[in-house]
């Protein structure tokens, strides 16, 4: 994608900077986190019967207390809602969860077990470290005519991202409350 030869590695540091804070960018446009680790969120019950968790997927919920003890009786379902018959016992922040959720990133110990990123995300940090690596980021038009000029986008939110990458994350954001 860089086109730089394998044996040339004197870009390697700057080129890690630039896949960790395109990944950060990501996530703080996505609003969740999604390497695969152990989070813990406090919750507001609603008496609705869903409880959505910000870090999805989720491999396993270790604890839920509410505000009189654990909560049980719940069952996973996609995209990290929990679905429970009698509802969340409603209240501001009552329920604290405990979970593993995320996904084995490209970047983690693939022996251990084989990435489970989506596509779509790992493209979009691929494109936008190179973006950052380049100096393109932000880059409407440039014109060489004797003299340099180039025009940069200004982004109306600190968590905008050009439009192709974030087309590739839209679908990952967490919009839930």
């Amino acid at each position: 994608m860089l086109y730089i030869p394998d044996t040339d590695t004197s870009q390697d540091n700057e080129l890690m900077f630039a896949l960790a804070a395109a990944s950060d960018a990501i996530e703080g446009h996505c609003n969740r986190k999604f390497g695969k680790g152990s989070y813990t969120e406090r919750r507001s019950g609603t008496n609705s019967k869903h409880l959505a968790l910000r870090n999805f997927p989720i491999h396993e919920v270790t604890e839920i207390t509410g505000p009189y003890g654990p909560v049980v009786g719940y069952t996973e379902l996609e995209d990290g809602i929990l679905f429970r018959q009698e509802g969340w016992p409603k209240g501001e922040y009552n329920l604290l969860t405990s979970y593993i959720g995320g996904y084995d990133l490209p970047s983690d110990d693939s022996t251990a077990n084989p990435p489970t990123l989506p596509n779509t995300l790992e493209m979009a940090c691929l494109m936008l470290a190179k973006m950052m690596h380049t100096g393109q980021w932000g880059k409407l038009s440039e014109r060489i005519d004797g003299e340099y000029t180039a025009t940069f986008q200004t982004a109306e939110r600190e968590t905008d991202l050009p439009p192709a990458i974030q087309a590739l994350c839209d679908r990952h954001v967490w919009r839930l409350g």
